[in-house]
């Protein structure tokens, strides 16, 4: 019974060292690919034609994010709405933001000079 056992035991052992073998090398064969597509990226960043087109890339994305945001919104109406909602959010981080604490240990004492216009 305790042979079945420890025959079993080691068994299990010798998979469980293939499968960290197996694993091993597929983690190194993982990380010389990754080293070899980094290196294929930076030439690509490194190429005048990348630097080049940099413009053109800010410009077609500002375009996509653009269309994303009216299509998202929906009509003019909606995008008034997100501009409003925005100021708003601004305002209320310039009122309750880094605005509300004291300049002064002498401020942080007395009572708080700030005011809640709307």
């Amino acid at each position: 019974m305790a042979e079945d056992l420890e025959k079993y035991y080691q068994d299990l052992y010798e998979r469980e060292k293939e499968k960290n073998e197996q694993l091993a090398y597929r983690l190194s064969a993982s990380q010389r690919e990754v080293e070899d597509l980094t290196r294929k990226l930076d030439k690509i960043k490194g190429s005048i034609f990348w630097k080049l087109a940099k413009p053109a890339r800010v410009v077609i994305n500002y375009c996509i994010a653009t269309k994303n945001r009216i299509l998202c919104h929906g009509n003019p109406k909606g995008i008034a709405h997100k501009l409003l909602s925005k100021y708003r959010e601004k305002k209320a981080i310039r009122i309750h933001g880094t605005g509300s604490f004291p300049s002064s240990p002498k401020d942080a004492c007395g009572f708080s000079r700030r005011t809640y216009a709307i």
